[in-house]
C-alpha cells in the first residue's frame, strides 16, 4: 500500500521473510523488525513494550499468541495510525479496496460554471490499477483545459486515504509544478515530493505519472473540500495545496492522520501497517493532527474572510 494508508502511501507491500512452521518467537522478532521503523519506536515505551512482548512469548507459544500482541505493539511503535490485521482481515480489506467492479475513480462534474474534481479513496498499489486511477483523474480534467470556468473544487470529503502518490498525480493538472509537500521519516532528512507536469517524484524517483501528453490548467481559484472523513493520503492531498497561490481549504476538520504508513505482509498473510513518516507542506510546516478549513494562498495562512462559503469565495474571485 502506498504511503498514506494512510498515504505519501503512501507503503511497502514486501512480505517479511518467514519459513513455513516458523516459531512464535521468530515470528515476533520479524514483526518487531518491521515496527522498529515506526515514528515512535525510539521512545522508552517502545522498549518496554518489546521487552514485555518477548517475555510473554515462549517456545510453546503459537503464532496466534503473537497476533494478540501485535495491534498494541503497532500503536506503541507508530501511534494511532498504525494497526495489525489477521490474514482474514487482510483478504477482506484488499477485496473491499478493489470492489466488485474495480476501485472508485476520480471524476469531474461542472456545476454553475465551477468544475468539481472528486478524488476518492484508493488503497491499492497494483501498477495497472494505479495507472487507471491516475489516468481517470487527468482525463476527467482534460476537456476543460480550453474552457473558461469560474473555478475548481477538489473534493476530498469522502477520501479516507490510501495511495497518496496516485492521488497527487490525478490532481496534478491543478497543482503548480515544483515541490508540493515533503515527507520525513524518523532521524532522516525530509524528502521533497515534486510535481512535474503530471508526474509525481520523490527523491528523484517517479512515484506516479500520467501519459505522454501533459494536461495542466491555470485556474483562477481552487477550493479544497474536506471533512471529518478525510484522512491520511486524503489529508496529504489537502497539504499539497497548502501554499498553492490560487487555493483555499473549506469544510470540516479532517480525521487527523497526517502521517504516512508502510504496509508489510507477514509470512502467514497477516499484515502490519505502521506509521513511518510525517507530512510537511511545501513551506516546511510539519503537521501532526487534524487540518482545519480556511488555509489560503501562497503563505498557507488562515484566510481573512472566514465567513465566506466555498461557493461565495469561488464566485467572488471569479468576479475580480
Amino acid at each position: 500500500m502506498a504511503w498514506a494508508l494512510a498515504v505519501l502511501v503512501t507503503a511497502s507491500c514486501a512480505p517479511a521473510a518467514q519459513e513455513p512452521g516458523i516459531s512464535a518467537q521468530s515470528y515476533l522478532e520479524s514483526a518487531i523488525g518491521v515496527l522498529d521503523r515506526g515514528i515512535r519506536a525510539d521512545s522508552p515505551e517502545w522498549g518496554v513494550a518489546t521487552r514485555e512482548a518477548r517475555a510473554a512469548i515462549s517456545e510453546t507459544s503459537s503464532v496466534a499468541d503473537v497476533h494478540a500482541l501485535l495491534d498494541h505493539l503497532a500503536v506503541v511503535a507508530g501511534g494511532p495510525h498504525s494497526w495489525f490485521r489477521t490474514p482474514q482481515e487482510v483478504q477482506a480489506w484488499e477485496a473491499a479496496a478493489t470492489g466488485v467492479d474495480g476501485p472508485a475513480l476520480p471524476s469531474v462534474v461542472v456545476e454553475d460554471g465551477i468544475g468539481v474534481l472528486t478524488v476518492p479513496a484508493f488503497a491499492l498499489d497494483d501498477a495497472d490499477l494505479v495507472q487507471r486511477y491516475v489516468d481517470a483523474g487527468i482525463a476527467a480534467v482534460k476537456p476543460y483545459t480550453e474552457v473558461d470556468l469560474c473555478g475548481w473544487v477538489v473534493d476530498l470529503s469522502l477520501n479516507s486515504g490510501g495511495n497518496a502518490h496516485a492521488m497527487l498525480a490525478a490532481v496534478s493538472p491543478l497543482l503548480t509544478d515544483g515541490v508540493v509537500m515533503r515527507s520525513q521519516e524518523r532521524a532522516s532528512p525530509a524528502v521533497e515530493i515534486v510535481v512535474d507536469g503530471n508526474t509525481v517524484l520523490g527523491a528523484g524517483q517517479v512515484l506516479a505519472s500520467g501519459g505522454e501528453e501533459v494536461v495542466k490548467l491555470n485556474p483562477t481559484s481552487v477550493a479544497v473540500r474536506h471533512s471529518g472523513m478525510t484522512a491520511s493520503a486524503g489529508e496529504a492531498v489537502v497539504i499539497a495545496f497548502y501554499g498553492e497561490p490560487a487555493a483555499r481549504s473549506f469544510g470540516q476538520w479532517t480525521r487527523g492522520f497526517t502521517t504516512g504508513n508502510d504496509f508489510v505482509e507477514l509470512g502467514d498473510g497477516a499484515g502490519l501497517t505502521v506509521t513511518v513518516r510525517t507530512f510537511q507542506d511545501r513551506l516546511g510546516t510539519t503537521y501532526d493532527g487534524k487540518l482545519g478549513p480556511g488555509v489560503e494562498g501562497a503563505g498557507a495562512a488562515v484566510g481573512q474572510s472566514p465567513g465566506l462559503t466555498e461557493e461565495e469565495w469561488l464566485l467572488s474571485r471569479c468576479a475580480e
